[in-house]
């Protein structure tokens, strides 16, 4: 039912963008305002945080970064893959929106932040991500220094307002996924574990592939 969605979003999306009916989705996390004066008018411009680099490794044991991935929308999670409970229907989840955008050729990538880097090895997480039936050319299952992805999810993705210190036992795990559009703004939050809420970022996943580049 999901992966036959897809297609039609793509259907329907396409035709209220020629009929300037769309409207696509909201920039979440805004820094400040940008005001400057354009033919003697005041103008004010929010300005939108911006998800910064990370240098980590991939289920190939590849070391990869945004660099790495070049102007594509960016889906990602933070998991581990010792988890008894959410975890798992996230991964489902997650195989599902790769499996719907594959033949779209769309410029998607998934990235699955470990929280638990000092037990997710690459090897693990290599055997997680056959298990799963995730294409590395889509979906990296990522892992590194434990204070960076800890960074990463409440200072970058905003996923987790508690502060912790990237300790041993600071856990960052969370349902929530983080929609990026192709300059790295976040565009998006939805709980993977929601099939609503799924569908509702898989519409999402369409409209901004075929979203116009805007200076933000």
């Amino acid at each position: 039912m999901i992966a036959v969605a897809v297609p039609l979003a793509f259907y329907l999306v396409t035709k209220l963008y020629a009929n300037h009916n769309i409207r696509f989705p909201a920039y979440y996390g805004a820094v400040g305002v940008d005001s400057a004066r354009r033919g003697g008018v005041m103008h004010h411009d929010t300005i939108y945080h911006q998800v910064g680099n990370f240098h980590l490794t991939n289920q190939l044991g590849q070391p990869c970064s945004f660099d790495s991935i070049g102007p594509k929308v960016v889906l990602a999670d933070f998991f581990f893959t010792s988890s008894p409970s959410f975890c798992p229907i996230l991964s489902r989840n997650l195989k599902w929106v790769q499996t719907s955008f594959a033949a779209s050729d769309t410029g998607l990538r998934i990235l699955s932040f470990t929280v638990d880097p000092q037990h997710d090895s690459v090897a693990r997480l290599r055997a997680y991500a056959d298990h799963y039936g995730a294409d590395p050319d889509v979906w990296w299952f990522l892992t590194g220094d434990k204070k960076q992805i800890d960074d990463l999810a409440r200072s970058q993705f905003y996923v987790d307002a508690r502060e912790g210190n990237g300790g041993p036992v600071d856990f960052v795990p969370t349902d929530k996924w983080v929609l990026l559009d192709r300059h790295r703004y976040i565009r998006g939050y939805y709980s993977g574990v929601d099939s609503a809420d799924v569908k509702r970022c898989m519409n999402d996943i369409a409209m901004l592939m075929i979203e116009k580049d805007k200076k933000k």
